[in-house]
């Protein structure tokens, strides 16, 4: 996602409408609180790799899952 579309969430719900899918439907794995709150707006289920922030307590409010790396995104994804 280009840094200009992050303040803003519906580019996330578009991008899955073009692609046959309802917002509820697609994850999205961000990496930044401001990332995870775009994400949340725009319905996705959201999965948080903290880079440099770590979430705080709306940040944790809004995702499903905080994990370490991405290995932890397939081992949920393959859970599932």
């Amino acid at each position: 996602m280009p840094s200009h579309s992050v303040r803003y969430s519906r580019p996330l719900p578009r991008a899955g409408t073009v692609l046959g899918h309802l917002p509820q439907d697609i994850i999205a794995v961000e990496d930044s609180p401001t990332g995870a709150a775009s994400a949340h707006a725009a319905g996705l289920m959201t999965l948080m790799i903290p880079d440099l922030i770590q979430p705080d307590d709306e940040t944790r409010s809004r995702v499903l899952h905080i994990g370490k790396s991405l290995e932890d995104v397939l081992a949920l994804l393959e859970d599932a």
